[in-house]
């Protein structure tokens, strides 16, 4: 849809928040197709040249004063998707 509407017509996009499975949001504990399926959607977006931009979630009682990811194994899947 955001071909046909602004991508196809020179309007730049960004994919800012997104979720995979529904309701259900990637954490922790999601198994490596939940994974899977937030790779996906980046290499789909690159595709068709959308940026995403990965928001680490704000309830995961992460100590925000250190700079890490929270969940490190979704950003490498998103990052092997988007370098394939």
């Amino acid at each position: 849809r955001l071909d046909s509407k602004f991508i196809s017509k020179g309007i730049p996009c960004i994919i800012g928040e997104y979720g995979t499975h529904g309701s259900k949001s990637v954490s922790k504990t999601s198994s490596s197709s939940e994974i899977q399926a937030a790779a996906d959607i980046v290499k789909q977006a690159k595709a068709y040249g959308v940026a995403t931009f990965y928001w680490m979630s704000i309830f995961d009682g992460t100590d925000r004063s250190v700079p890490q990811w929270t969940l490190p194994t979704v950003v490498e899947a998103m990052k092997k998707a988007y370098n394939e």
